[in-house]
């Protein structure tokens, strides 16, 4: 330990290590004072102050250090709205909870059931508190952060391995979708509506029951993409937020092509009719986006209102509402129910494989699991001349 000594002018002092600079560079601090007694109380300071850095440093950064890193890293490579969800749980319920100060050495399981407590008391978007459907993904995020601090070698096993996120029951009542009778009582409702663009709202719907298209993607397709020739559309990009941006689709597999069947084909259609019509009116003030879906001036809406305006349009029309996303569901259920190879739907839908389409979708087909198991023991057993007598 650095002892002090007398300087010229009567104080005590001498050169003392401290913590480390940021970049890991020696630093050196020079303490003087009046007695001998205050400059050896300040040098025990600086080397406590030393000695918890290196304590500190052997566990390695915190949460909050390493989360930010992570994001850095990680986030760059997914789609946009994978990132700004992630980011958003990141931020709210991870570096903002306690837990973003332990560091990474010092993290034990309990560390995480303790954070999960906190997270279960905190205000959901729409309900009292988080869904456990919230915190499953908050804790599943947070595990992928810390498997990577495994991967990178800041840790040697994941704490939160075993931690035991709240148990999903799906509840299929919740998976909205119309029945097809409701689809024909939304488009004869629309067709009489005398509400502003109801024909193009209706072409909008009809079009997304016809196809799957998840709501980003319908505002982001652009003519361009639509081959009338092939009757075809090819899913490219999502369009999430105000303005003209278009971001990847949501995963890989949502890169792809859709075959149009005749009514697809005629929604489509009168989407164009209708452009050409609001273009022949306004003229030059009327402006070419592109876009597949534009409002009469020629500038595609903002996605969040075309949910607004489907709920007023139901209400208009006295029919269930099922969100505009639930125009999805119903494309898949009815496709489903109508007997589409589940791999077509799922190809259709930009799943990533049929399990996906299966874990959403199979409540449908116990509706026609009597149906199928005839079918199939007609098949086996039902007659021939190979039969035996």
């Amino acid at each position: 330990m650095p002892k002090p000594k007398k300087l010229p002018d009567g104080r005590w002092g001498c050169r003392v290590d401290g913590p480390p600079h940021p970049d890991g560079r020696r630093n050196q601090i020079r303490v003087v004072k009046d007695t001998r007694a205050e400059a050896l109380e300040r040098v025990h300071e600086i080397q406590g102050q030393r000695l918890t850095h290196a304590t500190a440093a052997k566990q390695g950064p915190t949460l909050e250090e390493f989360a930010t890193h992570w994001m850095a890293d990680y986030l760059p490579n997914v789609a946009d709205t994978t990132a700004r969800r992630y980011r958003g749980i990141v931020v709210g319920h991870i570096i903002g909870d306690p837990i973003a100060g332990i560091r990474l050495g010092d993290l034990t399981a309990q560390d995480g059931r303790d954070w999960l407590a906190r997270l279960r008391e905190k205000p959901g978007r729409s309900t009292a508190t988080l869904s456990n459907r919230s915190l499953r993904h908050c804790l599943t995020l947070l595990k992928s952060v810390l498997k990577a601090a495994v991967d990178w070698g800041e840790l040697d096993a994941n704490p939160l391995a075993d931690v035991a996120g709240p148990r999903i029951r799906k509840d299929t009542t919740k998976m909205l979708a119309w029945t097809d009778d409701e689809v024909f009582q939304y488009l004869d409702a629309m067709s009489r509506s005398e509400a502003p663009n109801a024909a193009l709202w209706r072409a909008a719907a009809g079009f997304t029951v016809a196809t799957g298209l998840r709501r980003g993607e319908l505002t982001g397709l652009f003519w361009r993409d639509v081959d009338f020739a092939n009757r075809t559309v090819t899913v490219k990009r999502n369009r999430l937020g105000p303005g003209l941006g278009t971001t990847e689709p949501k995963t890989l597999a949502s890169n792809r092509t859709i075959n149009l069947s005749s009514e697809a084909l005629a929604f489509l259609t009168d989407l164009k009719a209708i452009q050409e019509g609001d273009r022949a009116v306004l003229g030059s003030g009327w402006e070419d986006t592109g876009f597949v879906l534009v409002l009469p001036h020629g500038r595609p809406p903002n996605p969040d209102s075309i949910t607004q305006r489907f709920r007023r349009d139901c209400e208009r029309a006295g029919i269930r509402y099922i969100t505009f996303h639930g125009l999805r569901r119903t494309f898949a259920t009815l496709s489903l129910i109508a007997k589409v190879p589940v791999h077509f739907v799922s190809s259709s839908l930009g799943h990533g494989s049929v399990a996906v389409t299966l874990s959403q979708y199979a409540f449908v087909f116990p509706r026609a699991s009597v149906e199928f198991m005839e079918q199939a023991g007609k098949y086996i057993f039902g007659g021939g001349s190979k039969r035996p007598q």
